[in-house]
């Protein structure tokens, strides 16, 4: 940046030729002062020079004195301002016209509202609302509870305990059949599947009527390897996991045969309130039959293997 006093004298010495000034503009400020707005380029640089000058009365020019060089100094005023001019300089015609660039600045932004209105009223809207909900319910509970007397403490407390019974003893109803198989509701739907098979219908004759062998059992989860069983599981080693069982059918001729199931428990409420079980095999015996009939499985899910060792008669 150039210094002051060379940039004054470098001034004074290019006063009288015009090579390096671009622009002047002169401005009266009253009958006695001027302006005047140089615009000087050298090397690259813009330089806006303002000089203010004071006209002498008739009185004094008849007496005019030299003016020193430091009352010169003292009436210019170098106002320097750096421009790359190999940079794109924005057009004067822009701002023309200086009322509509004002108006501009003034006007309203819209989208800054809409975004101020999104980001902050409404979040702090919402939040304040939950707040004065939660005001309200904590003020209307404290108040129901500050008039409430020793009948209606009695009469809830009935209440409650009346249903609390009624909730203990439907929990232990539903625990006993989901912990438990009985073999009377295994039976009935076994005897349902046998009888509405057709094959069953043509080798026995009706009516077909339960025999006098019946016998079940439980297979539980087995611990021997107990990091093999799921932790679940083990939390549930009292619930039987199937139940075998095996009962007699005998027919109008005296003819028996043997049925056998490995069941157990679906899953599911619903289930357990309607005693739905999963047959994983159901298998028919029929005297005078060389083949089994296998209703469900195969014959690796049989509860016995060989129908000749049971002496059905």
């Amino acid at each position: 940046m150039l210094h002051k006093r060379s940039l004054i004298q470098l001034i004074r010495s290019n006063s009288n030729s015009s090579q390096h000034v671009l622009s002047k503009l002169v401005m009266p400020m009253s009958k006695t002062s001027v302006v005047s707005n140089s615009l000087i380029k050298m090397d690259k640089r813009l330089f806006i020079v303002s000089a203010f000058h004071t006209n002498l009365k008739s009185s004094e020019q008849q007496n005019p004195q030299q003016p020193t060089s430091t009352d010169r100094n003292k009436n210019l005023f170098i106002y320097e301002e750096e421009k790359d001019l190999e940079k794109e300089v924005v057009p004067t015609e822009v701002f023309k016209d200086e009322k509509e660039r004002i108006m501009d600045e003034e006007r309203v932004n819209i989208p800054l509202l809409v975004k101020f209105w999104k980001m902050y009223f409404v979040r702090y809207a919402v939040i304040s609302t939950l707040i004065f909900g939660v005001i309200y319910i904590v003020w209307e509970v404290t108040s129901w509870l500050s008039s409430i007397t020793f009948k209606n403490v009695a009469t809830v407390s009935f209440y409650f305990g009346f249903l609390s019974a009624l909730m203990c003893c439907g929990v232990t109803w539903l625990a006993i059949l989901a912990f438990s198989i009985h073999p009377s509701t295994v039976y009935r739907a076994a005897i349902k599947k046998v009888l509405s098979n057709k094959t069953v219908r043509d080798h026995m004759v009706t009516p077909l009527t339960p025999g006098k062998f019946r016998a079940y059992s439980y297979t539980y989860p087995d611990f021997n390897n107990a990091h093999d069983v799921p932790f679940t599981r083990r939390l549930k080693f009292w619930k039987p996991k199937r139940m075998q069982l095996c009962f007699q059918l005998v027919d109008a001729n005296k003819k028996t045969a043997m049925i056998s199931c490995d069941v157990s428990r679906k899953d599911g409420i619903i289930n357990l309130l309607r005693n739905r079980f999963t047959f994983h095999s159901l298998i028919v015996d029929i005297p005078d039959s060389e083949d089994r009939l296998f209703l469900r499985g195969t014959d690796q899910d049989a509860v016995y293997e060989n129908a000749s060792d049971m002496k059905l008669n």
